[in-house]
Parts: structure tokens; C-alpha cells; sequence
């Protein structure tokens, strides 16, 4: 095994990480090695982003230094920033790459990146494999010693044929002018020219040269200037190449935002009612026309705007307000998005930046109505998307602010919440942002925080990136008070089930916390009852354990809890748990009594096993009772045993 100067530092304790010949990375404090932790994982780049990276790409400024980089050092770090199409670039470097022999790499990978801190020791390098590396989702500053491995990792890629490019945006990267090593990896890149690339897209791409004159249209041309960013002319692209006749113009104006649309529907005087409607479908597009009525009344109310039955008298109908703003009806419902695709985010786009003094109403409005018990909560997919595309405008910054209060306030709203964190954490815009926040949450000791939290990071977060939401959850355990540890461990067992590739490392990475909130995690969350039994149950089944890895970091979970000498009655209510569930059948008594007993066995002889489990069955049923005395007489057995070899020894 070869030290890797990275250091990984919690909780006053240093942490030296490096991997083996297997590929796996340990991480030791002192002489003992207390846990494994996977490489990052990788998986094949997608056909089309290559394809569309080697036939339709437009050098962006920096891009030449960008390939000496990872040519010479078989390292390349992209700094840009998201939008400026990197990601195309880093494709595009990976296909150009020619190992020392002149051969190109024979694999191309994405590495998903689930990791608590940065740490090269876990970035594969497996021969003539081509990586992307996206760090652009990290909260923070990358740290030296993770920036200069990238050097080392660097040479070792080149002597295997790999290479790889990372993702980085300036604040992260920070300023490595004074350090020559890390100057010649760094190459900062520019916008690619967005006509030109819209050229290369509709030629070579799409093969459609006869649509090319129309990119000399006055709208196409304004908007194709060269800032514009790079999705924007791929888009015109792709709609030029592929719609005809009214279909084209149909799909260009939703390309270009539809701004004729809005900027009539604004300029426009109209009706308070119309005007509320408008902002209604926009945000809940494809709803019900009776969820619509609602939640716009709502909105008037909150704009202390109110229609009195003599104006509902004279003013226009419902279908004529609907016609007025282009919205469809079919079959009870409503829709601006089903005749202009794409216009509602444009129109609430259109509200945020030019409506700013009713930022704080529109937020409010939308998280209420989207809320438990909200006139629209069986729409809170779409009322998270609204506040998503909201977010997309400032980086996150006023809409995910404005949560903190909100959670608080109100505990109907924190499902939505937490669906909106979930979604924005896989956002690219706004992702950083959110995970910061749900790792500023975690950190509080705000128990309505902590309950979006665990929601969060038990859930498609958690089974996407299980060691970020590992990070949020252990500081609910030491932060946090009873409930919120009591979400946290529900949170662990839903990812101990939800996955039997990563359920043995996600036990073995909570069993290397700290000892007491290894403790207090690992006994709420094998503690059974009504709720979690279904889930233990699962964790126990031995099919999907084949190789017993989930038994054996049971046994050290267990063995922690026998060798705490505070016995607290949490302790003592786990193993009652277990006793009652094994003699009930509810979980296979077999395992239970396998996994106890080998953990019991290594405790000081099992004495203190034996105090615990009679205290443990004092309030106990019968088959409980039977449990504990099966245990007790295992034990003991084992105890007359190691006697007995001892005494053989010493004879």
C-alpha cells in the first residue's frame, strides 16, 4: 500500500487514507484500520454527449492549453463556470487523448461523486480508461492537499495509458498562479463562440445545411450573440434542423423564450383576475381548473386585491379570461405549456425578475398552496418545480433563504420543502447551494430543520449520494435531540434497505463515527418496532447477504453497544427488540441469535452480555424471555470453551 498524503480530519482526529492493489481505500486513525471506502463510481459517458462533443464542437477560448495540460501531465483542470459548456470540452479532451503509444483510450467514464471530503485516493485509475471528474457541486474552496494529489495521480494515470478532467469553477479552484505545478493542470476556459457553434451543430451534426440561412433572422441573430451560452444555440440548432413549417415557428419561439408572448400579456392593462390566473397556470400547469380558481383567489387575497359579488357580476367569464391568456382546457384541466411549450417558466421567469416587490408574496404563496393541506397540495411536484425554476434565476439565493423561516413557521410545509431540497439537490444551478444549506441545517439544533434533513438524505439524495447524506445525518446524531435522532435513524434504515450495494458500507461508515454517536446511531437504528421491523427484516435476509459482509458489521454494531458501560435504556430497549422479534419470528431468530452471540462472545468473556440481556427481559413477553436464555446459554457455553483451551494451554 502505497500513503497518499491526503488526510481526511473529524472530530479532532486525523485520518490517513490510501488504496490497495484491490481497489479499495482504508482509512486508518493510529495503527488500526477502521473502515473500507469504494472508489468513486464510474459509468460509461453518455453515446450522445460524445457524439455531440466529436462532430459538433467549437473551441472555447483556453481549450488549447486545456490539451497540452492533459497531454503533458495526464491531468486536466477545466475552470469555468456552469453554463459555459465545460462538460462538453472535458468530452471532447477525453476522445482526443492519445496514451504514449499513440493509442487513444479505450474507455471513456463520468465518476460519480459521493464522497464526504474530497480525497484522490478514491478516484479510480484503472489502464486506458479516459475520466470526468464534475466537482462543481462542492461546497466549498478544494483543499492543497486534494489540489496537488491531482498532480501525483496525474503521472500515475499517464504511466497506465488513463488520463483525467476535472470540473471546477473559479472560487473553488482558487488562484494557482504562484505554484508551477499546479499552473501547468489549470486551464480556464471561455464561452465557445454561440454562433458559430449553432453553424457546427445545424452542418455537422443535424446535417441540415439548408437551415443554415436562417440563423441570419433578426430574433436568431440577437439572440446568438457571443455571450449567449452554449445550451441556447444548440437548442435553435436542433429546432431549425428538425421542425417544419409551422412546427418550426412554433418550436423557435419557445426557444427564444417566447418573449412576443409575454411581453404582450404584460403590456397588456388586463384584469386583476386575468393577470392572477395567468400566474396560477404558469406555476400549476396541467392542474385541475378548480385547483386554478382556488389557488388564484388565494393570491388575490394575499395581494389584498378582492373581487366583490358585483364585479363577479359584470366581469368577463372564466373561458373568456382563459382564451385571453392562450391557456387550453381538456378535460377539466388547464394548461399554458400544452399550446407553447416551455412558456410557463418563461412567464414566471418574466414575474420574479420584473415584479421584485411581490418576490416575498410569490414565494409565500407558492409554498403554502403547495403545502399539507394547501388548495393545491396534491401538485406539489409541480409547486417544487415552480420554486426550482425560481431558484435557477439567483443561484438559489432568495428562494432557498426564505425556507429557513418557513420551516419553522409551518410544519405543513416541510414535505415540500424537502422535496424541493431533494429536487434542487441534483440541479445543476442551484445543487451547491441547496447541499450547503441542508448541511447548515444539519448542523443546528432546530428540530423542524432536522426533519427535513433526515427526509432528505433518507431518500433518492440519500441512495444517489449516500456518503454526502452519511455527513448530515451524523451531525443530527451529535447535534440533535431525541426526535431528531429518531428521524436520522429512520433516514440510516432506509438506506441500509434501499440498496444491497451500498447498505454494508453505509453500516461500516456509521460504525467508524465517533464511539458515542456510533453508539446512538447504531442503537436507534436496529431498535425494532411496529415501523421498523419490515425494514430490519430485509437487512437480515440472508439471500441478500450472501457473503455475510451486513452480518459482520452487525456483530461490531452490537458489540459496541455490550461493550458500553453506561447500559442506557435505549441499550437495553434495542436488545429487548431483538429478543421479542426473534421469539415472535418477526425477524429470523437464527440470524439474531448468530449475530448477538459472536457479538456478546468477544465483550469480556460475555459477563456484562449476560446482565444486559436479564435486564433486557425483565418487562419482556415469553418469547422474548426464550430469546434471552438461548442467549445466555450460548454464552456461557462459549465461555466454558475458551476455558477449557486455556487450561489445555496451560497444562
Amino acid at each position: 500500500m502505497t500513503p497518499d498524503d491526503t488526510e481526511v480530519r473529524s472530530a479532532g482526529t486525523t485520518l490517513h487514507a490510501w488504496a490497495d492493489s484491490g481497489g479499495q481505500v482504508f482509512q486508518s486513525a493510529g495503527p488500526q484500520t477502521i473502515y473500507g471506502l469504494d472508489m468513486l463510481h464510474p459509468e460509461p459517458i453518455a453515446p450522445n454527449d460524445l457524439t455531440v462533443a466529436m462532430q459538433a464542437f467549437v473551441d472555447p477560448p483556453g481549450m488549447q492549453s486545456a490539451r497540452e495540460a492533459l497531454g503533458i501531465h495526464g491531468v486536466a483542470v477545466l475552470v469555468a463556470e456552469q453554463g459555459d459548456g465545460a462538460s462538453t470540452a472535458a468530452v471532447r479532451l477525453l476522445g482526443e487523448y492519445k496514451a504514449n503509444d499513440g493509442e487513444y483510450v479505450g474507455s471513456l467514464q463520468t465518476l460519480t461523486v459521493d464522497w464526504a471530503i474530497p480525497n484522490t485516493s478514491r478516484i479510480p485509475r484503472e489502464p486506458r480508461v479516459g475520466y470526468l471528474l464534475d466537482l462543481t457541486a462542492e461546497d466549498e474552496e478544494l483543499r492543497t492537499g486534494f489540489r496537488s494529489g491531482l498532480v501525483r495521480l496525474g503521472s500515475q494515470l499517464v504511466n497506465s495509458g488513463s488520463c483525467l478532467v476535472v470540473l471546477v469553477t473559479r472560487d473553488q479552484w482558487g488562484d494557482v498562479t504562484r505554484d508551477p505545478e499546479l499552473k501547468g493542470i489549470t486551464a480556464p476556459l471561455g464561452r465557445p463562440d454561440a454562433r458559430a457553434l449553432a453553424i457546427k451543430h445545424v452542418n455537422a451534426l443535424h446535417r441540415r445545411p439548408d437551415r443554415l440561412p436562417s440563423l441570419d433572422r433578426n430574433d436568431i441573430s440577437n439572440v446568438l450573440s457571443s455571450q449567449a451560452k452554449p445550451g441556447l444555440a444548440a437548442e435553435l440548432a436542433h429546432a431549425l434542423a428538425i421542425a417544419e413549417g409551422e412546427n418550426l415557428e412554433a418550436r423557435l419561439r419557445e426557444v427564444l423564450e417566447w418573449r412576443e408572448y409575454v411581453r404582450q400579456r404584460f403590456d397588456d392593462t388586463g384584469e386583476q383576475w386575468e393577470r392572477a390566473l395567468l400566474w396560477t397556470v404558469a406555476a400549476l400547469d396541467g392542474a385541475p381548473k378548480r385547483v386554478i380558481i382556488e389557488a388564484a383567489r388565494d393570491l388575490l387575497n394575499r395581494l389584498k386585491i378582492t373581487i366583490d359579488l358585483g364585479q363577479a357580476l359584470v366581469k368577463r367569464d372564466l373561458t373568456s379570461c382563459l382564451t385571453t391568456i392562450q391557456a387550453r382546457q381538456h378535460d377539466g384541466t388547464v394548461s399554458i405549456n400544452a399550446g407553447m411549450p416551455g412558456v410557463a417558466s418563461v412567464v414566471l421567469a418574466h414575474i420574479w425578475q420584473e415584479y421584485v416587490e411581490l418576490r416575498d408574496v410569490m414565494l409565500d404563496w407558492l409554498t403554502s398552496i403547495g403545502a399539507r393541506g394547501g388548495v393545491a397540495a396534491s401538485f406539489s411536484h409541480e409547486v417544487s418545480q415552480a420554486l426550482l425554476s425560481l431558484a435557477e434565476h439567483d443561484d438559489g439565493g432568495a428562494v432557498l433563504s426564505s425556507l429557513s423561516a418557513w420551516v419553522n413557521e409551518n410544519t405543513g410545509r416541510r414535505d415540500l420543502i424537502a422535496r424541493l431540497l431533494e429536487d434542487a439537490a441534483f440541479e445543476g444551478k442551484v445543487e451547491r447551494p441547496a447541499r450547503k444549506l441542508l448541511l447548515d441545517w444539519a448542523k443546528t439544533t432546530n428540530t423542524a430543520q432536522h426533519a427535513v434533513v433526515a427526509q432528505v438524505c433518507g431518500g433518492r439524495f440519500g441512495r444517489r449520494y449516500p456518503e454526502r447524506a452519511l455527513v448530515r445525518l451524523r451531525w443530527l446524531f451529535i447535534k440533535g435531540g431525541e426526535e431528531s435522532k429518531q428521524r436520522a435513524g429512520d433516514a440510516l434504515r432506509a438506506l441500509f434497505v434501499s440498496n444491497e450495494d451500498i447498505n454494508c458500507a453505509v453500516l461500516n461508515t456509521v460504525l467508524a463515527w465517533d464511539v458515542e454517536v456510533a453508539l446512538a446511531a447504531f442503537t436507534m437504528t436496529i431498535t425494532a418496532t411496529t415501523t421498523t421491523l419490515p425494514q430490519l427484516a430485509v437487512l437480515l435476509d440472508p439471500v441478500r447477504d450472501p457473503a455475510g459482509e451486513v452480518e459482520r458489521a452487525l456483530v461490531v454494531g452490537w458489540r459496541i453497544i455490550f461493550s458500553s458501560r453506561e447500559n442506557a435504556a435505549d441499550q437495553v430497549a434495542a436488545l429487548r427488540s431483538w429478543f421479542d422479534a426473534a421469539g415472535t419470528g418477526a425477524l429470523p431468530g437464527d440470524r439474531v441469535m448468530a449475530i448477538l452471540r459472536a457479538a456478546g462472545s468477544s465483550v469480556l468473556g460475555g459477563s456484562s452480555v449476560i446482565g444486559l440481556a436479564i435486564k433486557a427481559t425483565q418487562d419482556s413477553g415469553g418469547a422474548g424471555a426464550d430469546a434471552c436464555a438461548q442467549l445466555i446459554n450460548g454464552l456461557m457455553a462459549d465461555v466454558a470453551a475458551d476455558a477449557g483451551a486455556l487450561s489445555g494451554r496451560v497444562g
